[in-house]
């Protein structure tokens, strides 16, 4: 509007110059008005190149809020899981105090923190992950449900009155590699015999999606929620953003796919998935050992 304003203004001005000046000026004149198209030329593309960089600038900024990207476990932290990895000779380290802030640390470097928990400090598991932007998932469900969800894991193990915990990072056949640095393992039918039930995986809820999401809500969760089903193969009836009888089935179909309970409701372990296939979601996952 501004530009258009200036071009009116200065087509004035010619036509009162030409009105004014005797007709030796006309010459003058059409000066006049090259001189002021230049300008008028000269302001649109300034306000051309504005409006472009206002418009780049909005989109990485939707892009930074709408999807935040987690940096996985780099390749250094991968390269002491091989298939020829030795087992762990002693596993009554396990069982000591210590277990817990070294399976933590485990974990936490695959979320990018390669600092160790002090050993002697005490803490509770929701509180590392909070400190970190991350939450705390205890989860109570059978191994393969756990390794399904496929986030480095901290089991919880008991022998006798003995307690302590084991991290996985990482899977192959019925080994458990207990550190994605020195590449130890347990085997999975030892860790099956002593673990408690309990299990802690640190996720993190990168779109903070309403919790419990289910059939009769609406609005920008249900909108995303039915892109990523839609995504993934389980369309529904495209977006709508009304949570009805459609992407519940669609959901629940996703649920029993990925072995978690067919609720029909976006429960955290379904979110933690969803992260995981749909997106620019990069988020720790276990380790495949080299050859």
């Amino acid at each position: 509007m501004q530009a258009i304003k200036k071009r009116d203004n200065l087509i004035y001005l010619v036509k009162e110059s030409e009105r004014r000046i005797p007709r030796k000026g006309v010459g003058i004149a059409l000066l006049l008005l090259i001189l002021g198209f230049g300008y008028l030329l000269s302001v649109n593309l300034k306000y051309d190149a504005e409006a472009a960089r206002e418009k780049r600038h909005a989109s990485q900024n939707s892009s930074d809020e709408n999807f935040p990207v987690i940096k996985s476990h780099s390749t250094d932290d991968e390269r002491g899981i091989t298939r020829n990895s030795p087992e762990h000779s002693d596993k009554s380290i396990f069982f000591t105090k210590s277990s817990k802030s070294a399976s933590t640390s485990a974990v936490l470097k695959l979320w990018g923190y390669g600092i160790p928990l002090d050993k002697s400090e005490r803490f509770t598991f929701s509180r590392i992950a909070g400190e970190r932007g991350l939450k705390c998932q205890l989860v109570n469900m059978k191994l393969e449900r756990i390794l399904k969800l496929g986030y480095p894991t901290i089991f919880e193990v008991k022998d006798g009155k003995k307690q302590g915990y084991v991290a996985v990072v990482g899977v192959w056949g019925k080994k458990m590699y207990t550190d994605a640095t020195t590449g130890r393992w347990v085997e999975k039918d030892w860790l099956i015999k002593y673990w408690s039930g309990n299990a802690y995986i640190f996720w993190k809820d990168i779109r903070e999606i309403k919790n419990n999401l289910k059939r009769g809500d609406k609005g920008g969760d249900v909108s995303w929620l039915q892109e990523a089903l839609s995504e993934i193969g389980y369309s529904g009836r495209g977006v709508t953003s009304y949570f009805g009888k459609d992407t519940e089935k669609s959901l629940i179909l996703f649920q029993s796919a990925n072995l978690l309970d067919g609720t029909g409701e976006l429960d955290d372990p379904t979110k933690m998935i969803l992260y995981k296939l749909t997106g620019n979601h990069e988020t720790p996952a276990m380790v495949i050992p080299a050859n």
